[in-house]
């Protein structure tokens, strides 16, 4: 396991790299000398100042639709940008720079970092991400499927649209959402660079979208385990074993967060981002670490416990990610079996699981004990039509038996699809604080 946490460079794997040259304007503009009175939190007046390194692509408004007011922002990019360009399938999705959306000045929320919004965005703009700097302006946090209104569609408007053009099975969750709500006709898919002509533009990389809070960062590609021998959910062969981490920066001792850990069920090539993601960013503004690995189907006669591995490197390296050491874990579809059934493993450590969208292995639920897991089990109907739901039943039916009912959290989700169960995010948010806080 390798003792360093690498990251992905700007030449790995590269079929093509788009330069834009130093913008004059950018150099005029990295004086940090009119900060805001503040030691920690910058307003979108006080990043008129841009931060070191970074340029101004563009300034606007997001309507918020949980606060039902605008929130204004600003996007900044590398004065020499990078990024990939790609041939072939995974184009669309993997093309461009990937982009964080900081969410600062939302009240009601944890900031367990004690580093300052500005040195935050100005590392992340070193990483090579563009940043888009979104200010609530105090606005109050109501509970977290309002929030998950506004998580969604910062996530669709910077670049995401095309995740929201899925089948029948997250219709109900767009309509639940409101996207695109009163930001309807605004979704950038790529930013216009100062100076240049109308041709220079900046594509956005739309597997490679964060939504984060303030006081957050995030390291995308970090590499946990190295010869491997396994397929991406395409059939390309898969060589390491890699997550993208958004946590807390420097935070205290006292002040660590637990962990949410997910195993990507459609991430191919060097992204793990997919449709259901964003769902999982709640958690980040609920006072939690979130890290999404790499999906590997293991090749014929192999067995490998990717989960495990990557917990293991996670546990590893807590203070710098700033874990407190408890896990949560999610998976879905593909890789539903795996997050329920290494969630189990003495080893694991996990205090709270929640698969969804797929199998379970039999030999897991009957055989629970004590310290097994606490799970959120789901049933979404509008998955597969045609199931009546007898399996989780049973497994509802296992904890009961075992005298573990109360580790048990079920539903019954006539609405949802392939997804994770949105329609009761608080109960269930409530349900992991239980188990990590």
């Amino acid at each position: 396991m390798p003792t360093s946490i690498p990251m992905l460079s700007n030449s790995h794997r590269m079929m093509d790299v788009v330069v834009l040259p130093l913008c004059a304007l950018a150099l005029t503009c990295t004086s940090i000398n009119a900060a805001p009175a503040s030691p920690l939190l910058e307003t979108h007046d006080s990043l008129k100042t841009p931060p070191v390194g970074a340029v101004e692509l563009l300034s606007g408004n997001y309507q918020s639709v949980m606060l039902r007011a605008p929130c204004p922002f600003r996007v900044f990019s590398p004065v020499e940008p990078k990024w990939r360009v790609l041939q072939g399938e995974d184009r669309i999705t993997s093309e461009g720079m990937r982009l964080v959306v900081y969410v600062m000045n939302l009240k009601g929320i944890p900031r367990p970092s004690t580093a300052a919004d500005r040195a935050i965005i100005e590392g992340l703009i070193e990483d090579g991400f563009l940043v888009a700097a979104v200010d609530c302006q105090g606005g109050q946090i109501k509970d977290h499927l309002q929030l998950q209104t506004d998580i969604n569609g910062l996530f669709c408007v910077f670049g995401g649209q095309w995740h929201t053009q899925q089948s029948y099975y997250t219709e109900n969750r767009k309509d639940l959402l409101q996207y695109p709500g009163p930001n309807d006709g605004m979704s950038f898919t790529s930013f216009p660079y100062p100076g240049k002509s109308s041709n220079s533009r900046i594509p956005v990389n739309r597997a490679g979208i964060y939504v984060i809070p303030s006081g957050y960062t995030v390291q995308a590609h970090v590499v946990f385990k190295e010869d491997v021998h396994g397929k991406d959910v395409r059939g390309n062969n898969r060589e390491t074993l890699f997550m993208d981490v958004v946590y807390p920066k420097a935070a205290r001792k006292a002040d660590r967060v637990p962990l949410l850990f997910e195993g990507s069920s459609t991430g191919t090539g060097e992204f793990v981002v997919n449709a259901n993601t964003p769902i999982l960013y709640s958690w980040l503004f609920n006072g939690y670490a979130f890290a999404s690995m790499c999906f590997l189907r293991p090749e014929s006669g192999n067995q490998t416990h990717s989960l495990i591995d990557g917990l293991r490197h996670l546990q590893s390296h807590k203070e710098h990610f700033s874990l407190s050491g408890k896990i949560g874990t999610a998976g879905i579809s593909k890789s539903c079996a795996c997050c329920y059934s290494e969630s189990n493993f003495k080893s694991s450590g996990v205090q709270v699981c929640m698969p969804a969208v797929g199998g379970y292995p039999s030999a897991v639920w009957e055989n629970l004990e004590e310290d097994s897991p606490a799970l959120v089990l789901s049933w979404c109907h509008l998955n597969n039509r045609n199931y009546i739901g007898d399996q989780h039943r049973a497994i509802h039916e296992a904890y009961r038996n075992a005298e573990l009912a109360e580790k048990c959290l079920y539903f019954s989700s006539p609405m949802a699809g392939h997804e994770y169960d949105v329609y009761h995010l608080n109960e269930i948010m409530e349900f992991f604080d239980k188990y990590c806080k």
